[in-house]
């Protein structure tokens, strides 16, 4: 087998390997809608110091293609997040493995957190709600944790290929692990911090536009912008159910979406979409927190502004 073969051959068996992690992981629970291990993230890196960033790029964009096929089709929201995600991610290892002496670990790391920046730029383009942002601290954390999982499998891989790579060192452990600390703690301390402020608001907003405002210490009291999704709101014992029929823009269906308040908490207890993202987010109780309905650009948050001429049904 000559060279080129041989290299062809490697650059198909990593680029089934990259495919079929992506297909594993997405049925791996991290505990966050959104969140994955990355591990066919390992498998661009590898490429990155095996060969060249032409073929790294080539299976980064094969892996992205063949798995939006299989789970959203192309151009939906799932692809375009899984996509820009990816891309950003490829130009910041490609950039640091050229032009800096990082460890691969390191590397790894960076290139998942800016893959979770990539995602949630594109979430906020789509939604246009600040509100987003809040789950950056978190995510972060956890794709600094998975950066190290990752690296550490790209540098065990590359040194049984016998690749020279920089060796990690204690000290980038120990600044990863700060910033890990940093961004729990920061983000527990800015939930703390909005807890403070009374007079909530449920603010509902429905393909970028306010439909709704909900008094979260009276849900009896709410006002309507736009009620054409709007079905209803009905009391069962201490719980306000509230009722939407929703257009899902890629499976060009309606679909029935509940959310409950009840003890000044919301939580989406009906969303009859295939993939159940907002129902599996739990509750929502603090200032400037939201649960979202992706691909229907439906969100729910919670917000500091006075109710002013609410309508009363009881």
């Amino acid at each position: 087998m000559n060279s080129n073969t041989k290299k062809i051959v490697t650059i198909a068996i990593l680029t089934s390997v990259a495919i079929v992690l992506s297909i594993v992981e997405s049925f791996i629970p991290i505990g966050l809608p959104g969140i994955k291990l990355g591990l066919a993230n390992a498998v661009v890196l590898i490429t990155l110091y095996l060969y060249s960033y032409k073929e790294a790029f080539l299976i980064e964009m094969i892996r992205v293609l063949i798995t939006g096929l299989i789970y959203s089709g192309l151009f939906s929201y799932q692809f375009l997040l899984s996509f820009v995600g990816a891309l950003v991610s490829f130009i910041v290892m490609f950039t640091l493995s050229r032009f800096t002496k990082l460890s691969v670990i390191l590397i790894s790391v960076f290139g998942a957190i800016s893959h979770t920046i990539g995602q949630i730029l594109i979430a906020y383009i789509y939604i246009s709600s600040e509100s987003i942002f809040l789950y950056l601290p978190i995510i972060m954390s956890l794709s600094i944790v998975t950066g190290i999982l990752t690296g550490l499998i790209s540098y065990k891989v590359l040194s049984i290929f016998k690749v020279e790579t920089p060796k990690p060192r204690l000290i980038p452990v120990i600044i990863t692990s700060i910033l890990f600390v940093a961004s729990i703690t920061s983000f527990i301390v800015f939930k703390t911090y909005k807890s403070n402020y009374p007079n909530s608001i449920v603010c509902v907003t429905y393909n970028n536009e306010r439909i709704m405002n909900i008094d979260l210490n009276n849900p009896n009291e709410y006002k309507i912008f736009n009620g054409d999704s709007f079905i209803s709101m009905r009391k069962e014992n201490d719980s306000y159910i509230f009722s939407y029929n929703l257009y899902n823009k890629d499976d060009k269906k309606e679909y029935l979406f509940e959310f409950e308040i009840k003890d000044k908490k919301v939580r989406v207890i009906t969303e009859t979409t295939r993939r159940h993202i907002s129902k599996n987010m739990g509750t929502i109780s603090n200032k400037y927190e939201s649960l979202i309905s992706i691909p229907n650009s439906f969100v729910i948050s919670i917000e500091s502004n006075e109710l002013t001429e609410l309508d009363n049904i009881m």
